[in-house]
């Protein structure tokens, strides 16, 4: 698709198209830049301004023609000449173009910098005052993705020798470094606008093959049936599991001591020291009632051949 650019501006600008126009046989037709991917076309007003006035560039009757994908920006050099603060010129200028941005759903936009002049009396004033403007302008802009301040190399150095008579406007070889340096800067947007549409279309390609990544076959009615189904198989399928039996640890039981009367009231001794309490279903029993049992039923003399009694 072929892009349109439009060179907008003060007489800068219509001295650029008669420059392009009478320079066609050395390939400056179309600004040098190729016909098929970008169109330029230019709008130059002699002695245009910001300011409000008979040429202001802001004017409907002018405007109108804004209607390209990039616009290239040179106003504000006149704005300079009268007594307006070259700040206050500056944020006009990012204003203006916030404005084409905005209401002429433009693409991008590029500000050309402010040239010197040597017709002001005194010159530094004026020329200080450009380099404010540009410094601003650079700063406004910087951080910004739709608007793009362009710096034209090689008209700041030896200015003076590449000025007309009226030191304000460039001679042929001033034209000609103009020229290739407006160039640039619409190139600069054609590079611009074909990394966006490059990335625009990775974008809807990515997206429409992450679309087709993630369709799939439609659930069968029946899904709960469908699923038992393949659960039953599956059961079918694997073999039992092997449970081993749980072996468990028989408790050990002591042996049973025999003990003679003696021995038996030794010990109960010891224990009625000790503190020791004999329980019975859950009835505390005295150490004595324990003897006075044994002595009385079980208990044997030590050397008769009856086995001794089990406590």
């Amino acid at each position: 698709m072929v892009r349109r650019a439009l060179i907008f501006g003060n007489s800068y600008i219509r001295r650029l198209e008669t420059f392009t126009h009478e320079n066609c046989d050395r390939g400056w037709l179309n600004l040098g830049l190729d016909g098929t991917d970008i169109q330029v076309e230019f709008f130059g007003l002699g002695g245009g301004t910001l300011r409000p006035g008979n040429k202001c560039v802001q004017k409907q009757q002018y405007m109108h023609i804004i209607e390209e994908y990039s616009v290239f920006l040179q106003v504000g050099g006149n704005d300079l000449s009268s007594e307006n603060e070259p700040v206050k010129i500056a944020r006009d200028i990012s204003v203006f173009a916030d404005y084409i941005i905005n209401c002429y759903h433009v693409n991008h936009v590029v500000i050309g910098q402010l040239l010197p002049r040597y017709s002001e009396r005194p010159e530094a004033y004026y020329n200080n005052k450009v380099y404010i403007v540009n410094k601003e302008l650079s700063h406004l802009v910087k951080e910004r993705d739709n608007a793009t301040f362009w710096h034209h190399r090689g008209l700041w150095k030896n200015t003076p020798d590449l000025l007309l008579k009226d030191k304000v406007h460039l001679n042929d070889e001033g034209m000609e470094i103009y020229a290739r340096s407006v160039r640039a800067a619409v190139g600069s947007l054609s590079r611009t606008c074909n990394v966006e549409q490059t990335c625009v279309a990775n974008y809807k390609s990515k997206c429409q093959s992450r679309e087709s990544r993630t369709r799939r076959t439609a659930a069968p009615q029946n899904l709960v049936e469908d699923v038992q189904s393949l659960v039953d198989e599956q059961r079918q399928e694997l073999p039992p599991i092997y449970r081993p039996p749980v072996r468990r640890r028989k408790a050990r039981q002591a042996a049973p001591e025999n003990l003679s009367v003696p021995e038996t009231n030794t010990k109960n001794r010891r224990l009625l020291s000790l503190g020791v309490k004999l329980v019975k279903d859950n009835t505390a029993v005295p150490i004595k009632d324990v003897t006075g049992r044994l002595s009385s039923s079980s208990i044997q003399p030590e050397n008769s051949s009856t086995p001794r009694n089990q406590w």
